[in-house]
């Protein structure tokens, strides 16, 4: 068992990397995300400090704190977001994401059969666990970038609609252990996932701006503001729907009050400033969490070179797929052209992904082990691309910008 002062000592110590990590990523544009989940890969193994089992029960518990770190990702996202720019940019998000996602899916499915031969039906399941980009890891990254306001956008709403493949991997799940799965109610579910979340947010938003009236700005506004997320959140979920979309529109809908209440003809107070705020600083504490637990619960010693060189070939499939429908959906708009070695090397792979790999495990397939790591594998490598690749392109970027001095060469 883990002592309440090692605990402490390691909350305090991991706090302080993730502070000085975020100030090197301001100062070198190398993002702070390698650094905490190689401090995890270290502390993970060293059971002498964390105590004999500690490992297995930051698995267990894995689904938890990946949900709490979706919805806080996800609601400051929604908070920090334009509602009309939205509106404009949804279309091109959404036929985008269906692009990505299908041939990151079709690509990897092919890949994992070619190399381990597993059943049809298996590799398309292992395409859905890692077919999706994750929010918790890029729209953290991206709104760090000098990308546009558009290409920020398009990258947010992306990663909340690939929520959907967790619906798939579901369905495809059921068909391997013989469940009965009618496609026709597969689409009705998810656009009834959608369609409940979506609303359940927008009510939500609206009710507690109102009850945020009678509060006046008083003490513990914003405390009660993520009691209300979380409450929405599960009751959400418990209607099967999506949770993380509605903690999305519920985000967007407190973020621009003050325009949707005149859109509505309805008066309430904007939010106040110190919400952004205290969001702000209770995000960086969940996601430093976060970034370390998941190298904490990526065991190395388990994983073969044999694994490890597959996890890179998935990982290369899935950026070239990443790149050729970028260029065929994005390549010729204007909005985008700029940013689109950027929006080609978002392509992490987290919460999402690391809950959906135990699904195998959970419904006894014999790849299943295999399945759990190599996914891991993937996240890790994934999130090293993308690492690298914003790097590269915001340094280029960099090297682009034209100083005085050129621009008087130029003229003259």
């Amino acid at each position: 068992m883990l002592e309440a002062s090692t605990v402490l000592f390691l909350l305090g110590f991991i706090i302080f990397v993730g502070y000085f990590s975020l100030k090197f990523f301001e100062r070198m544009k190398i993002p702070d995300i390698i650094i905490l989940m190689l401090l995890g890969l270290i502390l993970g193994p060293l059971y002498n400090i964390l105590g004999e089992g500690s490992v297995g029960l930051f698995r267990l518990i894995m689904p938890i704190v990946s949900a709490i770190a979706l919805i806080l990702i996800l609601f400051e996202s929604g908070l920090n977001l334009n509602f009309f720019k939205v509106l404009k940019t949804l279309g091109t998000a959404t036929l985008f994401t269906i692009a990505v996602s299908g041939l990151s899916v079709i690509a990897v499915a092919a890949a994992a059969f070619f190399i381990f031969g597993w059943p049809l039906l298996v590799c398309l399941l292992f395409g859905i666990i890692v077919g999706g980009t994750d929010s918790a890891v890029v729209v953290s990254l991206i709104n760090k970038t000098s990308a546009s306001e558009d290409t920020k956008m398009l990258i947010d709403l992306e990663t909340t609609i690939n929520d959907v493949l967790i619906v798939f991997a579901f369905a495809v799940a059921g068909i391997i252990t013989a469940q009965a799965v009618d496609i026709s109610a597969v689409g009705q579910q998810i656009l009834g996932s959608f369609s409940i979340s979506a609303v359940a947010g927008l009510v939500a938003a609206i009710a507690w701006l109102k009850v945020k009236d009678h509060l006046k700005g008083g003490k513990y506004e914003y405390i009660l503001t993520l009691a209300v997320i979380f409450l929405l959140y599960a009751f959400v979920e418990y209607f099967r729907a999506n949770g993380a979309i509605a903690a999305f529109v519920f985000g967007i809908i407190l973020g621009n009050a003050g325009e949707i209440a005149t859109m509505l003809k309805i008066n309430v107070r904007e939010v106040d400033g110190k919400i952004a705020l205290f969001q702000e600083e209770i995000s960086f504490l969940v996601r430093t969490v976060f970034f370390v637990y998941l190298g904490v619960v990526f065991e190395i010693g388990a994983i073969s070179l044999v694994a490890l060189a597959a996890g890179m070939v998935f990982v290369i499939v899935i950026a070239f797929s990443r790149f050729g429908a970028a260029r065929i959906i994005l390549g010729k708009s204007k909005k985008f052209k700029e940013d689109l070695k950027l929006i080609t090397s978002s392509m992490s792979r987290g919460i999402a992904a690391a809950v959906l790999a135990s699904v195998p495990l959970s419904i006894g397939l014999p790849q299943g082990k295999d399945i759990f790591y190599l996914a891991f594998i993937v996240i890790l490598f994934s999130n090293v691309f993308t690492t690298a690749g914003i790097f590269l392109s915001e340094r280029g970027r960099e090297g682009q910008k034209p100083t005085d001095e050129n621009v008087e060469e130029i003229r003259v």
